[in-house]
C-alpha cells in the first residue's frame, strides 16, 4: 500500500514538472527578429547567370524565376501556381541582382532555389567569382543543382515545362535522378562542383541543359533537354561532351547506370538493336611502372535486348552479339577519353584514383598531373552479358 502511494506521488511530481516546463516555454518563447510573412516574400526557385554585351560594354546578367501564387477570390481556394521571369544587368553580379530586386515590392528569399544555370560566355570567362558569391549568400542551398548551357541562361529560364507544373520542377526532376539512369547526364550540386574546383587532382564538369522545340510546327513553344556535359579546366569552361561521350563518361567515372539504352549494330552491320543496361559496374586500376603511368578500366554490364534486329537470338548468336556490345561500348569510352585529352581536362577522375590508391606515385607526378594524364596509356575492357531478350527469342514470321 505504501509502495503504491509513493508511485502516485512520484507520478504527480513528474506531471507537474512537465506542465511547468511547457507553460514556461510558451511564456518565454519569442519569434525570430528577422522573420517575415510568406506573402511578403519573393520566393526564388531558379537563377540564371550570363555574360552579355550592352552598348559595347561587357556586363553581368542575372535572371530569376519567382514563385507566384495565383490570385484567388474571397472564400475560394487558389488553383495551381506559376512562376514569373525577371532579369537585371550590371557591371558586377551584385549590381545586376539589385537592378531587378529594387523593382520588386517583396523581399527576395533564396531558400527554395532548386537550380542555378550558367550561360556559356559566363562559364568560359570564369566561374570563380560566381561560386564565391554563391557560397557567401546565407540563403543559397548548398544542395541546389548547377547546370551549364550553350547560349544564354536567360533563354533556359524562359522555357515552358512539358510535364511538371513549373520549369524549375521539371529541371530538378530530370537532373536529380532520371538523367544518370538513362546515361545522358548526371546531377551536380553546388558542393560537388566546388569540391572539383578546389581539387588538386581532378577538373570539374556540369550537366548540359539546352532548349528543344517539342512541337516543330509551333516554334514558339520551347522546353528543355538535359543531355551531355560542359567540361572545365580549372575555373573555365573549355568544351562539351556529346550524348554518346556523356554515356562513356558515366561508365568511366564509375557511376551506376540503370536504364540506359545503347544502339548496337547487328552482325550484318546494316540493322541495329537496342541493348538496355540493367546493372553496371566499373573498376579503374592505375599502375606506375618505371615512371610510366597506365590505367586499366574494367566495365561489367548486364542488360536486355528488346529489339532483335530481325535475327533469332540463339545461344550462339547471343555470344556474338555480346562481343559486338563489348566493342561498341569500348569505342564509346575511348571516344570520351580522347575528348578529355583534346580538351586537356582531367574530369574523368583517373588521377584522383591514383592519388587515393597510390599516394607515393601521386607525389611523383602531382606537379605535372595533367601532363601525366595526357601521356598515360588507358585500356578499356568491357564484358557484357545479355540477361534476357524480352518476351521472344525467335523471329516472328508473318505470311504475306
Amino acid at each position: 500500500m505504501e509502495k503504491r502511494k509513493v508511485i502516485e506521488i512520484l507520478k504527480g511530481k513528474v506531471i507537474r514538472r512537465i506542465t511547468f516546463s511547457l507553460l514556461s516555454s510558451v511564456i518565454f518563447l519569442t519569434g525570430c527578429w528577422s522573420s517575415r510573412e510568406v506573402e511578403d516574400l519573393a520566393i526564388i526557385t531558379l537563377i540564371g547567370l550570363d555574360r552579355v554585351t550592352e552598348g559595347g560594354v561587357d556586363k553581368w546578367q542575372v535572371s530569376s524565376k519567382i514563385f507566384k501564387p495565383l490570385a484567388q477570390k474571397k472564400d475560394e481556394v487558389a488553383k495551381g501556381t506559376t512562376e514569373i521571369l525577371v532579369k537585371g544587368t550590371g557591371m558586377t553580379i551584385q549590381e545586376a541582382d539589385l537592378e531587378y530586386l529594387k523593382r520588386m515590392p517583396r523581399f527576395p528569399f533564396f531558400g527554395h532555389m532548386s537550380s542555378f544555370v550558367i550561360g556559356e560566355e559566363a562559364a568560359k570567362e570564369s566561374v570563380e567569382e560566381v561560386m564565391s558569391i554563391h557560397l557567401a549568400h546565407v540563403q543559397d542551398r548548398p544542395r541546389s543543382f548547377l547546370l551549364v548551357t550553350k547560349g544564354e541562361a536567360l533563354d533556359i529560364l524562359g522555357a515552358e515545362p512539358e510535364l511538371a507544373s513549373t520549369i524549375s520542377k521539371e529541371i530538378t526532376g530530370i537532373v536529380e535522378d532520371k538523367a544518370r539512369k538513362f546515361g545522358t547526364a548526371m546531377g551536380v550540386t553546388s558542393v560537388q562542383f566546388i569540391e572539383c574546383l578546389l581539387s588538386q587532382d581532378r577538373d570539374a564538369y556540369l550537366p548540359q541543359i539546352n532548349l528543344v522545340y517539342p512541337d516543330k510546327e509551333e516554334s514558339e513553344m520551347k522546353s528543355i533537354e538535359i543531355e551531355g556535359f560542359g567540361v572545365f579546366r580549372g575555373p573555365k569552361l573549355v568544351g562539351w561532351l556529346s550524348k554518346e561521350q556523356a554515356t562513356g563518361f558515366l561508365f568511366l567515372c564509375q557511376k551506376e547506370i540503370t536504364g540506359a539504352s545503347i544502339i548496337i549494330p547487328v552482325q550484318d552491320g546494316e540493322t541495329h538493336f537496342t541493348y538496355t543496361i540493367n546493372i553496371s559496374k566499373t573498376d579503374v586500376k592505375p599502375e606506375m611502372e618505371e615512371g610510366k603511368l597506365s590505367f586499366t578500366v574494367n566495365v561489367q554490364l548486364k542488360g536486355t535486348i528488346w529489339e532483335t534486329g530481325g535475327i533469332e537470338l540463339t545461344e550462339e548468336n547471343i555470344k556474338k552479339e555480346e562481343e559486338i556490345i563489348n566493342e561498341t561500348i569500348e569505342k564509346i569510352c575511348m571516344s570520351t577519353i580522347k575528348k578529355a585529352k583534346e580538351l586537356d581536362s582531367e574530369f574523368l577522375g583517373f588521377m584522383q584514383k591514383l592519388h587515393q590508391v597510390n599516394p607515393d606515385a601521386w607525389q611523383e607526378v602531382k606537379e605535372e598531373w595533367r601532363e601525366t594524364f595526357q601521356e598515360a596509356k588507358i585500356e578499356v575492357i568491357v564484358k557484357s552479358k545479355v540477361l534476357n531478350t524480352g518476351r521472344m527469342s525467335k523471329r516472328l514470321e508473318i505470311k504475306e
